[in-house]
């Protein structure tokens, strides 16, 4: 217990602070991580490559892409964007989108399992490697398994080290701390040598704007070629010629005159007519109607899918305002969204523009939101962006579907 409180107090003075006290610690989390996937119990060369990228990280939360691969052949892929966050001891990583999917012939990525809990990754340094890894447990079966990341301390910098060996209370070791002030050494040189190949550049580049070229002939535009008698004078050097009768035109470029054409836009319609606005103020979504008429006959299929229930949500209204539009990329998700058994939104052909709709709450039992896919999108699998909003307060949560799995949100009413 001795050495909770050091490292509790120190996160708490990081917090109060500022901000960056915190980036500073978790900087040696941006970049490239090379990892695996496998299920327990298989054997040891049956495994997918994983390689992470976090592109962002704002205080505690990052952002960044993921691909999982064939180990055999990195084509048989599929990359996702995720989100997650950083604790204490461990991270949790989250897909939200898959944007890119190559199968393999015959066989198929299982992509619904983007869905499934994240695990909690947790640190890990040994043997001068550092590690998270965590094993996905609250999912389908067939989507159980681990996943770690893992990379060489000796590779990185001499800062890099210290935050890691600091966020796992150990002592860096001497040989450890002597191979990275060479690294940085050597980085240190070739920086130096680098900004000096640079202010050589420059020179050069300062010395040619003092000297220019000679300027070149600027050619005509393209355009139609049309002929012109020749009536040039000859030049003095040109007499020997003189005699030499000129049997061809010059020619001359004509510019061509761009056809101006109008293109007239024709109104898009939505699948209801509800309000749609990205940016909705809260006067608009005050006068948001209350849904009176809804559609009774459910999708085709609807209750064959398996409905996974995401996250359950206890409310103080006796109504909540839903905005529902494309997470990311929009590349052609058309969803229904069910309410209570009945259609509220029928076949929303989803875009970066919100669709908003006011519904009721049902103060007795659980009221369920459920999003029925229609398809997968050019980027599997169907995937929408849910606001949740009651009275000042807004849930925003990621919806994935597929052909087999709908997910659903459970609203709960509480005083």
């Amino acid at each position: 217990m001795p050495g909770i409180m050091p490292r509790v107090s120190c996160i708490f003075v990081c917090l109060i602070i500022s901000a960056s006290c915190y980036s500073q610690n978790t900087a040696w989390l941006q970049g490239v991580w090379k990892g695996k996937s496998y299920l327990p119990g298989s054997d040891a060369a049956q495994y997918f490559s994983l390689t992470l990228r976090i592109n962002t990280i704002k205080g505690k939360k990052f952002e960044g892409t993921l691909s999982t691969m064939e180990p055999y052949d990195t084509a048989i892929r599929y990359d996702t964007k995720i989100n997650g966050e950083l604790f204490e001891d461990y991270l949790t990583i989250k897909s939200t989108k898959v944007f890119y999917v190559r199968n393999s012939p015959g066989s198929q990525w299982l992509l619904s399992c983007i869905n499934c809990k994240p695990p909690k990754m947790i640190f890990s340094l040994q043997n001068d490697k550092f590690s998270f890894k965590g094993s996905t447990e609250e999912c389908y079966e067939q989507c159980k398994g681990t996943s770690e990341f893992v990379k060489d301390i000796k590779e990185m910098s001499a800062a890099i080290q210290d935050s890691l060996y600091a966020l796992m209370h150990m002592e860096k070791p001497k040989d450890i701390a002597a191979a990275s002030t060479k690294k940085d050494t050597v980085a240190k040189a070739q920086d130096e040598a680098l900004a000096s190949a640079v202010k050589i550049k420059d020179t050069a580049v300062a010395v040619q704007k003092e000297n220019p070229p000679m300027p070149r002939t600027i050619l005509a535009p393209p355009g139609d070629i049309a002929q012109v008698k020749d009536d040039k004078p000859l030049l003095a050097s040109q007499n020997l010629l003189a005699s030499l009768r000129r049997t061809k035109p010059s020619l001359i470029i004509r510019k061509s005159e761009a056809l101006e054409v109008q293109q007239k836009i024709l109104p898009v319609t939505d699948t209801l007519a509800l309000v749609a606005k990205q940016n909705t103020t809260a006067a608009t979504l005050k006068n948001t109607p209350l849904l009176k008429d809804s559609v009774a006959l459910l999708p085709v299929g609807y209750t064959e899918r398996k409905v996974n229930v995401i996250r359950t949500i206890p409310v103080d209204k006796d109504s909540i305002t839903i905005r529902v539009y494309d997470n990311g990329v929009v590349d052609g998700d058309i969803v229904s969204v069910v309410y209570n058994d009945k259609i509220v939104i029928d076949k929303l052909s989803l875009t970066s523009k919100a669709v908003t709709l006011k519904i009721p709450v049902n103060t007795d039992g659980t009221n369920t939101l459920v999003f029925y896919a229609h398809n997968l999108g050019e980027f599997p699998p169907n995937t929408a962006k849910l606001e949740i909003i009651y009275g000042a307060k807004e849930e925003d949560l990621t919806i994935s579907s597929d052909y087999t799995v709908s997910s659903s949100v459970n609203i709960v009413y509480r005083k």
